[in-house]
């Protein structure tokens, strides 16, 4: 099987804001983003940097990492997050 190199481009799958998740300032939304190289590849993400209700199937997105500590006093972690193409 072959790699696939994927740029940092997708689209809005399905998405949803829940009211509460401990440790995550509101509001905020999950989503299912689609590679736009890959129909069949999915990523569970953060959409970041625009208001819920903006947030629709098959808005265009691109890939941020958002530095973070994984908690144990390692190396840190760089997490995916969507925001909006412009």
């Amino acid at each position: 099987m072959g790699s696939t190199v994927w740029s940092r481009d997708g689209r809005v799958l399905d998405g949803q804001s829940p009211s509460v998740f401990p440790g995550i300032p509101t509001p905020y939304v999950i989503a299912f983003v689609n590679p736009i190289e890959d129909p069949r590849a999915r990523v569970l993400t953060n959409i970041v940097g625009v208001d819920p209700d903006d947030v629709a199937v098959g808005m265009p997105v691109r890939a941020t990492f958002e530095r973070s500590d994984d908690g144990t006093g390692g190396d840190p972690v760089h997490l995916p997050m969507f925001t909006p193409e412009n």
